[in-house]
């Protein structure tokens, strides 16, 4: 049997890469340490959703691997599915770990939608809308209606039997 140079180099360029290849790129491409790189190209799919949802989130690999180490592989074992079968899309994964670094909703917030998108395959971000998920912020120490928060002593307060308030402006006058 004879074959030529040019054919076997086709047939070679044509096979998938494997998934030590795989692992080795992923600790030099993205930084990622040796466990993680193992796990996430232990199965093909699981593998092609971490690099989409690193392109979506525009290259931040190690926050996205973080995530799918703890809460995307559990919530695949949960329901016995590869990540190829997940509702949870890869950008669903990274819209919602940029509303989790924006602030926008808490990290136990961003879990529980893991579980409410896959659910259901709805858009995080029109469920966090839809539902009021997002964080009150208390910048200035305003609630949102208005009201100021007051900072107190405590101890002190206890210590001299004082009655101290939480709150000023509607909720005034009631003691805590």
């Amino acid at each position: 049997v004879r074959l030529e140079a040019g054919w076997l180099a086709a047939q070679r360029a044509a096979l998938p890469e494997l998934p030590l290849e795989r692992k080795a790129r992923f600790i030099a491409q993205y930084g990622l340490p040796a466990y993680d790189a193992e796990i996430l190209t232990e199965e093909r799919t699981l593998s092609e959703y971490f690099e989409a949802a690193v392109a979506a989130r525009g290259g931040e690999a190690k926050s996205v691997s973080n995530w799918m180490m703890n809460d995307v592989l559990r919530l695949m074992r949960e329901r016995g599915v590869l990540a190829g079968d997940l509702k949870l899309r890869p950008q669903h994964l990274a819209s919602i770990l940029r509303m989790v670094e924006e602030r926008k909703i808490t990290g136990s917030t961003g879990k529980e939608l893991l579980a409410r998108v896959e659910a259901g395959g709805q858009d995080p971000e029109t469920l966090v809308a839809a539902e009021g998920l997002g964080q009150v912020s208390d910048e200035g120490g305003r609630f949102p209606d208005g009201e100021t928060a007051e900072l107190v002593d405590v101890p002190s307060a206890h210590r001299h039997r004082e009655t101290f308030l939480l709150q000023t402006g509607p909720a005034a006058g009631r003691a805590v």
